[in-house]
């Protein structure tokens, strides 16, 4: 199932993935859409956009912090009250699993 998101900048459904339906909008990062993307970037106005970038241990924080009060939620449930893709945060977890599991 595909994520959809609004943009920030003009409130039109984004599509959070590659499997954008024709005519459809897709996430460009910062929040906001490819069409918006590129006319912040044409306008001098991207800085207004904060970028989404959270660190790997961050993430993996807030899911402990997250499942530890809410222990019912699944990671699709987590990553989407943290704001993130559910694939972002399955990344990040298993990077934090490959760094921390001893060899």
């Amino acid at each position: 199932m595909t994520e959809i998101r609004r943009c920030q900048r003009c409130d039109r459904r984004m599509w959070m993935s590659q499997d954008v339906p024709a005519g459809g909008l897709r996430h460009a990062g910062r929040r906001i859409c490819t069409n918006c993307h590129e006319a912040a970037k044409r306008q001098g106005q991207l800085d207004e956009y904060p970028r989404i970038r959270r660190t790997t241990a961050g993430l993996a924080d807030a899911h402990h912090a997250t499942k530890t009060a809410h222990p019912d939620w699944t990671t699709r449930d987590i990553a989407t009250h943290l704001g993130v893709s559910y694939d972002a945060l399955r990344q990040a977890l298993s990077r934090t699993r490959r760094t921390t599991t001893p060899r």
